[in-house]
């Protein structure tokens, strides 16, 4: 974890830093190893990093629905069909979490 340093050599964290700092030590109160902890925080981390993608591909599939307007009634289905099962699965992959 980088540190940054105040004109009067004071470290500065980050807020993120310190929620951090503060579940260490919670964990650590509760009798948890330096390698649980470790793989707890790693753990939070995917979770974090699996949520911001599927945060993106809903974006993405609600861009998608906004162009639906342009397109035939048709087309409109067949794309709703499609952006339906994608949206299914990507809920189906972040209830696995």
């Amino acid at each position: 974890m980088r540190v940054q340093r105040s004109s009067s050599n004071y470290r500065l964290y980050s807020e993120e830093a310190l929620l951090t700092l503060e579940k260490i030590k919670k964990l650590k109160n509760k009798g948890m190893s330096l390698k649980e902890i470790k793989k707890d925080l790693h753990s939070e981390e995917a979770s974090v990093v699996a949520i911001r993608e599927i945060e993106d591909r809903i974006t993405d599939i609600h861009e998608r629905i906004e162009s639906l307007n342009e397109l035939p009634e048709a087309e409109k289905q067949r794309v709703c069909n499609m952006l339906e099962t994608k949206l299914t699965k990507t809920l189906t992959k972040l209830s696995e979490l």
